[in-house]
């Protein structure tokens, strides 16, 4: 927080990240690096149930903005925060409109 700026945080983020998945997988990374480098796509709650229901890998502004990784200013993902953190970008899904398709249910699933 006061490294990247309180200002920069709260007017690009809204939010303090002490807390949210961001600094949880900051921690993941130092501690568990075996874990961290097992990562394919970062996934919220939701994400996940869509994926178990459609086997599409996707995410979207809100859930982004849960893990403090959307940058409302620029309205992009926040590749300053994924700098700071080492976090390369190829670990967001594909990004979706929150209130859209999100995938089929899959013959699997149903």
């Amino acid at each position: 927080f006061e490294t990247l700026g309180e200002e920069k945080i709260l007017s690009h983020l809204l939010n303090s990240p002490g807390n949210f998945t961001a600094s949880k997988l900051s921690l993941r990374k130092e501690n568990a690096p075996a874990i961290y480098e097992r990562i394919y796509k970062i996934m919220f709650p939701g994400d996940y149930i869509a994926m178990k229901l459609s086997g599409e890998i996707c995410t979207t502004v809100s859930g982004l903005s849960e893990g403090m990784f959307w940058d409302f200013k620029n309205n992009r993902v926040a590749d300053f925060l994924m700098d700071y953190s080492g976090f390369d970008n190829s670990l967001i899904a594909d990004i979706k409109p929150t209130f859209s398709e999100q995938g089929r249910v899959n013959a699997a699933a149903a």
